[in-house]
């Protein structure tokens, strides 16, 4: 049955229903559906037990948290995930390629300042020998 936004009892059961669906799939709890929704929990509340219903940014906060689309959570579409758009996921890959890409210039940089500093310890641990040579 596909269901359109409403403020009937049947749906908001529907929607808490697939919202309990998705924490057990997920493997979460309350809890961490608030913290990851960014909701206060005096609301999540409400909506798991189909109390009210949530605001449309609310019901995005909610699908992002459960990793679902939010066509799924109003009953529009029987599967939690959306189709996949290929143009999006080009995109996606692309930014995900160039991001990469940069970690993996950070990671060069990084090994570059390590055998730095590295040789400057040695250069420090030989300076201190000689020192504690002559010193002596």
């Amino acid at each position: 049955m596909t269901y359109i936004y409403s403020e009937d009892q049947e749906f908001k059961r529907m929607f808490a229903s697939r919202m309990y669906g998705r924490l057990d799939i997920l493997g979460l709890n309350r809890t961490q559906l608030v913290a990851r929704s960014g909701l206060v929990e005096s609301t999540v509340d409400n909506y798991l037990h189909a109390h009210s219903m949530p605001t449309g940014r609310n019901i995005t906060r909610l699908a992002e948290a459960l990793e679902c689309s939010t066509d799924y959570l109003l009953g529009v579409a029987e599967t939690p995930q959306p189709e996949v758009d290929p143009i999006s996921l080009v995109l996606q890959t692309r930014r995900l390629a160039a991001k990469a890409q940069e970690l993996h210039n950070l990671s060069k940089q990084m090994v570059k300042t390590t055998n730095e500093l590295g040789g400057l310890a040695k250069t420090v641990v030989k300076e201190m020998n000689k020192y504690d040579t002559e010193g002596q």
